[in-house]
């Protein structure tokens, strides 16, 4: 018993060592399951010759298909593969494009490597939706399009379609030429964990990737097609070719054969879909030279700091980012303290140029630090920005990550290639919290254009405070910090709205020319209040701009600025600027002012609202403004050109009907040590304001120097009616005979006087009658009844006779004076020259006696 006991305990224990090694195998077998697999590939043996897969370790080797010319076409139930699986693609080398198609329905989930073999290009359809995971990478010669439509169209009017698969399909030689979505498509979805690009001066040196970061989709170039595409930290990277996203939900869109794979079309009868990227992610065709870029689609929305990305590294030109929405596109974030904007960038590095960004919607927004730039850090010029849309084009906010990121479009020169121009379209724009549209020079090069139409407003307002000592207000311009000239900026709308510190200007720094500067408003020009908690007021400006010693050693300048100032042209049908705000053309360095130049309908100037044309020691600038309606200033606002140094005084034209100045508004054109500047007014009427020699509390006109010699100032009055001046007379002798009526019947004459022509008399000139009396008779003949004693006859009637001393001259009275006795005099000399003029009887007048007489 003992015996048996023992021998069951030993037999038990073997047989638990036994089912304990039995259970590790099983539980080793089943933890091994959770490693890496083979792909789930599985094809559905619908192609005369089916697709084979080879199963390995970790890697699918993917053999067969079916072969018809250039094309092979491979067909499955499933197209998957697991976190760092593998799944290659045996191709023969006659192969030009592989075509594959997954028709069982399911997504197609990819984590780790798709191969194939050669250069051939690789279509990946799947009608159910295609995720890239965070893993996924692409090994592939030529191009990869992956899409969610239901079919690829072929140029003989075959398709190959993943919905209803034909058992036998008619397989072609033929190019693809076009995608069918069918009705529903689905979606696409790329994840990753983002880029590390970053800026080692921030939006002053090139964008470099901080870390090793070359995971993502890489291919020659790439195409993705569906209903909904989205880059969660996805990066998609093309070796200088294209890279493209077409979101469509519906209909069909052209697949146009091309040099490095496919060039997208524009789609047919389509509705189109969202692309959205967030969490830093990259679109990068950059390369020698880079690719481009293009995206259709319902609304594009680019986050946290995402990025389209083309940097040419080559001698040839870039290709354009061209993003395109249907309803709006919104770039919004940047990444947290390296000033990565989301939105697009171009840089050049070579002789090649850089790529042209384009964005077209109905509404564009740049928001909390969205950023659109393109920059030349070589001798290729950068590419231009162009942004049209329909509605609206809105700048504003900060990035929450970032104080210095603001919402900004830009184009800079760092070296010899020029800036790339900057145009703007749409009905309204608007600028606020401190953003930003300007080309800037920073080399030897000019910075680029700034061209903007928009046809209904533009408003510009708002800045961004870093702390309590640093502002940055909302700018629209152009500037130059080496020596390249600032590019001219231009303006067209309706209605333009400036306030809160924000500026308009073309700017020098140091030895290259500031910008012209041109608006044509339709309506109404408005600038008004300062910066809060500032000096810095709202602005219109071309100017060489001296910085404090800080900044300048940041942004290495010279410490005063020896280029020359630009020229202001306004046109509006009303110019307003108010509370502080100014508009100028001025030079702190040793270069000569700039132009200012205002053609408008009516002007006010009010609460220190100032036109100025002002240098630190070169030539005073000039100011031209003519107003075709009323010209007002209030509340201590001036109109001044003045020179520091010995540079002369500008000069200053004004020309309106009216003119009126309260509360201390000058007309100034003033020097310190050069001669002062001249002013010249054509108007008729001035009122409140009269010339001084120097400034006053009143409200002054002065042209002074503070050691030179002063100014001229001249007034133009056309309500001036100088006899002086008057026209001259004719000089043909009147026929009586059409100036007399005889017969008349005597006590029945009449006669009648109309008044004299011409311009009415001043409120301060002597009247002069517009009905003199002539005699008709005539008085050469000594032997007429004229006697020395005796009154001259008039046939008809009884009269009293009019007595003349001898030896005057008859002389017609040009005016006339009325002496301390209160008696009335004629007098041949012009009043304010007569000696009655002072109260001094003249001694060589003769006495006139007029007796009354009747007919």
């Amino acid at each position: 018993m003992f015996t048996f006991s023992k021998a069951h305990v030993l037999l038990s224990l073997a047989l638990r060592r036994v089912i304990l090694l039995l259970d590790g195998a099983i539980a080793a077998s089943v933890c091994y399951g959770v490693l890496p697999t083979a792909a789930q590939i599985i094809p559905d043996r619908t192609l005369p010759n089916p697709s084979r897969v080879v199963t390995g370790d970790r890697a699918v080797e993917i053999e067969g298909g079916t072969q018809r010319g250039g094309n092979l076409f491979h067909s499955f139930t499933e197209f998957s593969i697991p976190t760092n699986g593998e799944a290659s693609f045996s191709n023969p080398e006659t192969v030009n494009q592989i075509v594959t198609r997954v028709t069982g329905g399911k997504r197609s989930d990819i984590d780790g490597m798709l191969r194939a073999n050669g250069s051939a290009h690789l279509i990946l359809i799947n009608p159910a939706g295609i995720h890239f995971g965070a893993n996924a990478r692409l090994e592939i010669g030529g191009a990869f399009l992956g899409t969610t439509a239901r079919s690829l169209e072929f140029a003989d009017g075959t398709s190959f379609d993943a919905v209803n698969p034909r058992e036998r399909p008619l397989l072609t030689v033929s190019v693809p030429i076009g995608l069918n979505l069918g009705v529903e498509s689905g979606n696409i979805q790329i994840d990753g964990s983002g880029h590390q690009l970053a800026r080692v001066v921030p939006g002053m040196s090139p964008a470099i990737e901080v870390g090793a970061n070359e995971g993502g989709l890489r291919a020659r170039s790439l195409a993705f097609v569906g209903s909904e595409i989205a880059l969660s930290g996805g990066i998609v990277r093309s070796s200088g070719g294209a890279i493209e996203f077409a979101s469509l939900r519906r209909g069909t869109i052209a697949v146009n054969p091309d040099a490095t794979g496919w060039n997208l079309g524009t789609g047919a009868l389509a509705d189109y879909g969202n692309v959205t990227l967030t969490r830093r992610a990259l679109v990068d065709s950059s390369g020698a030279p880079s690719g481009p870029i293009r995206v259709v689609a319902r609304r594009l929305n680019a986050e946290d700091g995402s990025v389209f990305f083309a940097q040419n590294r080559g001698s040839e030109a870039s290709g354009a980012i061209a993003l395109h929405a249907t309803d709006a596109i919104q770039l919004t974030g940047s990444t947290a303290g390296d000033n990565i904007g989301s939105g697009a960038i171009a840089e050049t590095f070579a002789t090649g140029s850089g790529a042209d960004i384009s964005l077209s919607s109905p509404i564009v927004q740049l928001v909390d630090g969205g950023k659109i730039e393109s920059f030349s850090f070589g001798s290729g010029s950068g590419g231009a920005i162009e942004i049209v849309a329909s509605q609206q084009i809105d700048l504003f906010g900060t990035s929450p990550l970032n104080p210095l990121a603001t919402s900004r479009v830009m184009t800079i020169s760092a070296d010899m290639g020029i800036a790339g121009a900057i145009d703007l379209m749409t009905p309204r724009l608007s600028l606020s919290d401190g953003a930003v549209i300007s080309s800037i020079a920073r080399g030897l090069a000019p910075s680029g254009a700034l061209r903007i139409n928009a046809s209904e407003k533009i408003s510009i307002h708002g800045f961004n405070s870093f702390d309590r000592n640093n502002f940055q207000p909302s700018i629209l311009g152009s500037s130059t910090f080496g020596e390249g000239h600032a590019g001219t900026v231009e303006i067209q709308t309706a209605q333009l709205s400036l306030s809160e510190g924000a500026r308009i200007s073309s700017s020098t720094f140091a030895s290259g020319d500031a910008g012209n500067i041109r608006i044509a408003v339709a309506e109404r020009i408005e600038l008004s209040g300062e910066l809060p908690g500032s000096i810095l007021p709202t602005t219109i400006e071309s100017g060489a701009v001296g910085l404090d010693s800080f900044t300048r050693q940041l942004l290495a300048v010279p410490e005063f600025p020896t280029g020359a100032g630009g020229t202001v042209r306004l046109s509006a049908s009303e110019l307003r600027v108010t509370d502080g705000a100014r508009i100028d053309v001025k030079n702190d360095g040793t270069g000569n002012g700039g132009q200012l130049e205002i053609v408008v309908g009516n002007l006010l100037l009010r609460d220190r609202g100032s036109l100025s044309a002002t240098t630190t020691s070169g030539e005073g600038g000039n100011i031209e403004i003519a107003v075709a309606g009323r010209l007002q200033l209030q509340g201590g606002s001036t109109i001044a050109t003045s020179a520091g140094g010995t540079g002369n005084g500008g000069n200053l034209r004004l020309s309106s009907p009216t003119i009126a100045a309260l509360g201390n508004s000058d007309l100034v054109a003033n020097a310190v040590a050069g001669r002062g500047g001249n002013i010249a007014i054509d108007t008729q009427g001035l009122f409140g304001i009269e010339f001084r020699d120097r400034p006053t509390p009143q409200s002054d006109i002065t042209a002074s120097s503070q050691f030179g010699l002063s100014g001229t100032v001249t007034l133009a009055n056309p309500e001036v009616n100088d006899p002086s001046k008057l026209v001259d007379l004719p000089t043909g002798i009147v026929e009586p005979r059409d100036r007399l009526v005889t017969g008349c019947s005597p006590g029945e004459n009449r006669f009648t006087v109309t008044g004299r022509g011409g311009l009415p008399f001043g409120p301060d000139a002597v009247g002069a009658s517009d009905r003199p009396w002539q005699d008709l008779q005539d008085f050469s003949d000594s032997s007429s009844s004229f006697h020395s004693d005796s009154s001259p006859t008039i046939a008809r009637g009884h009269s009293r006779g009019i007595r003349v001393p001898d030896g005057d001259r008859l002389e017609e009275a040009k005016g006339w004076v009325k002496d301390r006795s209160g008696t009335v005099h004629l007098l041949v000399d012009r009043v304010d020259r007569s000696p009655f003029a002072t109260g001094d009887r003249p001694e060589t007048c003769g006495n006139l006696t007029i007796e009354s007489f009747r007919f």
